[in-house]
């Protein structure tokens, strides 16, 4: 059942969008009843987390596809840029359409994390084999070592796109004028990060 309502919910949120699909749609979709469908989900915005971690596949690909000549850190912010195009370009649920409502914080709020970290988890490994051959082209040597700092990398990355999210929905409630944009803020962010990169 857990799983034909998030099939269910995947097609409607491409289908329709995740703000046109109602939980009644989900549950009607899949079958079921609203109440059978909140015995397996504590709402809607739970739903739409696996399809907005799953437009982040593509990143690996984009760390890949940077030239050999840059370090790891500018491979990684530039990466970062062309996800954050293609995902605002995207008519499909992504983490930034998720974000733009506070999606993520509203799922931790209701005291049931663990399913979202794990899947965030999911995604730092995903990109750890992508960083590790950066690292490598960087000239830091295949040791003990390298695995650990590709980890640290990823986890950083991440850390350092959720801080510009959330940044850039302060800023959006706030209603400043002239407030930097996203794209921006994960600029500035990754060239901070890359001021202080030393490949050594």
């Amino acid at each position: 059942t857990r799983q034909a309502l998030q099939a269910a919910a995947d097609r409607l949120f491409a289908e329709r969008g995740y703000d046109a699909t109602t939980v009644r749609d989900i549950a009607d979709e899949a079958g079921v009843t609203e109440r059978t469908l909140f015995r397996y989900f504590a709402a809607k915005e739970e739903l739409a987390i696996p399809a907005a971690l799953t437009s982040l596949q593509p990143f690996q690909e984009a760390i890949r596809g940077r030239p050999n000549g840059e370090d790891a850190v500018t491979a990684l912010r530039a990466a970062v840029l062309e996800m954050e195009a293609r995902l605002r370009a995207s008519r499909g649920t992504t983490l930034l359409s998720l974000y733009s409502q506070n999606v993520p914080a509203t799922v931790l709020s209701r005291g049931r994390p663990g399913r979202f970290q794990a899947q965030v988890l999911a995604i730092e490994t995903s990109l750890v084999p992508a960083l590790r051959e950066r690292l490598l082209l960087d000239g830091l040597p295949d040791d003990d070592l390298l695995d650990f700092r590709a980890h640290a990398l990823s986890r950083t990355c991440l850390s350092l796109v959720r801080s510009a999210l959330i940044q850039d929905l302060a800023f959006r409630r706030e209603g400043r004028p002239g407030r930097p944009p996203l794209r921006e803020l994960l600029d500035v962010a990754f060239a901070d990060l890359g001021r202080a990169w030393r490949v050594g």
